[in-house]
Order: structure tokens, then C-alpha cells, then sequence
């Protein structure tokens, strides 16, 4: 089964639990996703918004543009499945 494919980014409320504060986390995991296909980006933002503790905090089609991304985004976790410092060189 494959989560994958391009999406615009689109937040979703924090679960009751959250709002709540009975238990961890104490607030959403921030995740930033860098995939190049635009479908399977879209499923992928789409499967991370689905669940109440996660939240695409930004999408990047290229490891150049996550490398600048990050930075300003403070994302918890980066998914990136093929990430290769070798691919950065412009």
C-alpha cells in the first residue's frame, strides 16, 4: 500500500486528548516531508494530518529546499525515505 504523493499543506486541529492535557504529547509532532512526486507527496500529507498528534509542519520537493526549510520550520521529524547529502550540490 503506498501513503505517498503531493499535497498542499493543510493543518488539522489538535486531538481532544491534546486539548485536553491528559497525556503525552504535550502538544503536536511536527513533521516535515520531502518528497518529490507530487501523488505520492499529496497521500503523504494527507496520511500525517490524519492522525490527531501529527502535523506537516512543511513539505519540500528537494533536499535543497529541505536543507533551507528546516531552519525556519523546527519540525520534530524530517520523512524523507531517499535523503543523500551526495544529492545536494547546486
Amino acid at each position: 500500500m503506498n501513503f505517498g504523493s503531493q499535497l498542499q499543506f493543510q493543518a488539522t486541529t489538535p486531538s481532544k486528548r491534546i486539548q485536553s492535557g491528559e497525556s503525552f504529547p504535550s502538544r503536536r509532532i511536527r513533521i516535515a516531508l520531502v518528497e518529490d512526486q507530487i501523488e505520492i507527496r499529496e497521500n503523504r500529507i494527507k496520511l500525517i494530518n490524519f492522525f490527531p498528534d501529527f502535523i506537516c509542519s512543511c513539505v519540500c520537493a528537494t533536499e535543497k529546499e529541505t536543507l533551507l526549510a528546516i531552519p525556519q520550520n523546527h519540525p520534530d521529524v524530517v520523512a524523507d525515505g531517499h535523503f543523500s547529502a551526495a544529492n545536494v550540490r547546486d
